[in-house]
């Protein structure tokens, strides 16, 4: 870094003012992931980075992507975790006492979380300690048992289109649900990306995003705009399989959405299902499996924090009856991953 200034890392104000901007960028930037960033989002999180301890701080943990803005149109600048920085301040920091809000812990003792629901998911407060303070947090209040759906998009997708078509025969698909690891790690050795890239792209392509090396193409940004990654990805075997799959496994599902129509070449045509669409679709689904279990944890009487696709609780249920009631009431089929937190 060129900034001649160095913080005080024995000073309370710079501790706390570091602490800040970490636990934001935790929260709203992942590794290797382009993220649109507002003047005031930067204001509120680093302070006035004309004065060097804010201008350090971002400079330390957030690289420009794209310096582009229009404050008319509400266009931001797009920057990417500086992931050395980020590594660098943890250390200076070590593991600081983080504590949630007073609200956030009486809610986390009593498991009477107070959820907002949007597009059919269910948020709360607790849902945003950074991971790293997350377990720690939720074990010292008796949540030690953790438990997630495994490849729930693709499992329950597919199985929505296996009803509508039984003899629908995607193969490839099948196969990276039971095979995830290994297909992710051939196609990142592959395109020369990394695995998380790799999930992420893949998870784009089957709630309908395509892989373009458009400037404003989410998947060209979450791959650092590196278009020999694009390039490799569109010809890479596994992912032209699981395109292909992805694709028929949609096709089958098309009566499920409404109808739409556009005009190509002056004609009216059926309009392609969007990807808002095909998102909606999953979080439907989510949220049926989701209501299930929830209701199950409350006759346990377990404490839990929901999490989208999965939940930490204060006491183990077993899976087996998890998966029958869910298989029960919903008709699909889930596998559990779970364990126990260990400090």
């Amino acid at each position: 870094m060129a900034m001649t200034y160095q913080p005080n890392w024995t000073n309370a104000r710079v501790l706390q003012r570091a602490f800040k901007c970490l636990t934001f960028v935790e929260q709203y930037t992942k590794p290797n992931r382009v993220e649109w960033i507002s003047v005031q989002e930067i204001y509120k999180h680093f302070g006035n980075t004309s004065r060097p301890l804010g201008l350090y701080l971002k400079e330390l943990l957030l690289e420009p992507a794209d310096p582009y803005y229009n404050p008319l149109t509400g266009v931001c600048k797009k920057y990417r975790r500086n992931n050395e920085g980020y590594k660098f301040l943890r250390a200076q920091l070590g593991d600081p006492a983080y504590e949630p809000s007073a609200a956030v812990l009486e809610q986390i003792a009593t498991g009477d979380f107070e959820y907002q629901e949007k597009s059919d998911r269910l948020y709360t407060a607790a849902q945003y300690i950074p991971k790293r303070y997350r377990g720690r947090i939720l074990a010292n209040h008796g949540y030690r048992y953790h438990y997630d759906i495994e490849a729930a998009a693709p499992t329950v997708l597919l199985q929505s289109a296996l009803k509508q078509n039984p003899k629908l025969d995607l193969l490839h698909l099948d196969y990276y649900i039971n095979n995830r690891t290994e297909i992710r790690q051939r196609i990142a050795h592959a395109c020369e990306i990394s695995i998380e890239q790799t999930k992420t792209v893949i998870n784009a392509v089957l709630h309908g995003g395509i892989i373009s090396r458009r400037n404003d193409n989410r998947t060209f940004m979450d791959l650092n705009y590196n278009y020999d990654a694009v390039i490799k990805l569109n010809n890479n075997p596994d992912m032209i399989n699981l395109k292909k799959d992805i694709s028929l496994m949609w096709k089958s599902l098309k009566d499920q959405f409404p109808i739409r129509y556009s005009e190509r070449c002056g004609k009216q045509v059926r309009a392609r299902t969007s990807p808002r669409e095909k998102g909606a679709m999953y979080r439907s689904i989510e949220k049926e499996i989701g209501e299930v279990i929830m209701k199950l944890l409350k006759k346990e009487k377990a404490r839990a924090l929901w999490i989208h696709d999965g939940w930490c609780c204060d006491k183990v249920v077993d899976p087996v009856v998890i998966q029958l009631k869910v298989k029960q009431h919903t008709g699909y089929a889930i596998k559990l991953d779970w364990s126990i937190y260990e400090d």
